[in-house]
């Protein structure tokens, strides 16, 4: 029985206290709109390439306050089109002329690979859709990047940097960031992650018969099984703190298939949690539990 993974990324506290320094704005769409749940809102620039955003996470007063490293960084809702590049460095002072880090990434990984669109599939080039499908395969896009680079503490500045000169829109525009770590655990895949929808719009009909549709949004869904031996009592005790830290009111990134970067933009979900799990230990390193997630705008 082969085991599988998903990663959460759940944890804002340092970004979304972070003092944001934009290299431009739209004084409608600041930056300080990619520290906000509602992903929708957005941070909009004023030209396509050169823009940046310095993130100052701050540094503890107290030595003993050990910060976790960061390990993704996650972009909502952006513009960005195949041919953008997103770079993320890190220091400990605003000076980026040695960083301690420095990765660049695609805006926009693998989607299909040859062959994989099929018959009235979208098409596509580099194993990336074209830009003008992305609306209709992926409306509200999510870029997960798990970073390279030796992990660095969440602190200090972060300085994400975008380059999308053909960008046809004329700006860059971004919804909600998060720049923290993921906590990766097990689950078996005899019981494996089912993604669904709800659509709640009404149709009703007019005295004459005429419908009439009250539309919503429509919202994924995701179910991840789990019957699963845990690692270590560690592990069951951390995954049990966040499902109760994070609640029915909280947002998360799921990731249900890491190891799948093609399927990632279509799989991951930013949502929460529609009901709060009984998580019941059996024997020493075993549980039984269900996950439900819904999707947040």
């Amino acid at each position: 029985m082969s085991n599988k993974k998903f990663r959460a990324i759940w944890d804002k506290r340092f970004f979304d206290a972070a003092a944001l320094t934009p290299s431009s704005e739209v004084a409608t769409l600041p930056a300080r709109n990619v520290q906000d749940p509602v992903r929708q809102r957005s941070w909009r620039t004023t030209g396509r390439a050169g823009e940046y955003l310095i993130a100052d996470l701050g540094t503890p007063s107290d030595p003993e306050d050990v910060r976790p490293a960061v390990t993704a960084l996650v972009i909502m809702n952006h513009n960005l089109t195949r041919r953008a590049t997103v770079t993320l460095e890190a220091a400990p002072t605003n000076d980026f002329s040695a960083p301690l880090l420095s990765e660049t990434h695609n805006a926009w990984a693998d989607i299909i690979g040859a062959g994989e669109g099929g018959a009235g599939g979208p098409p596509g080039a580099g194993g990336v859709i074209f830009d003008c499908h992305r609306a209709w395969y992926a409306p509200n896009p999510i870029r997960v990047i798990y970073l390279d680079s030796d992990p660095l503490e969440a602190k200090g500045f972060w300085k994400l940097s975008f380059s999308d000169p053909g960008n046809p829109d004329g700006y860059i525009q971004v919804g909600r960031i998060y720049l923290t770590y993921f906590d990766e655990y097990k689950y078996d895949w005899a019981y494996p992650f089912d993604l669904g929808g709800v659509d709640d719009s009404v149709v009703t009909r007019n005295p004459g018969g005429t419908p009439w549709t009250d539309k919503w949004q429509f919202l994924r869904t995701l179910r991840l099984g789990w019957n699963e031996r845990f690692s270590s009592e560690d592990k069951y005790w951390r995954f049990y703190f966040m499902v109760m830290k994070m609640g029915l009111s909280s947002d998360w990134v799921i990731d249900p298939i890491p190891e799948g970067v093609s399927a990632r933009h279509f799989t991951t979900l930013y949502g929460r949690l529609t009901d709060i799990p009984a998580l019941s230990q059996w024997g020493k390193d075993f549980s039984d539990l269900e996950l439900n997630f819904i999707e947040s705008l």
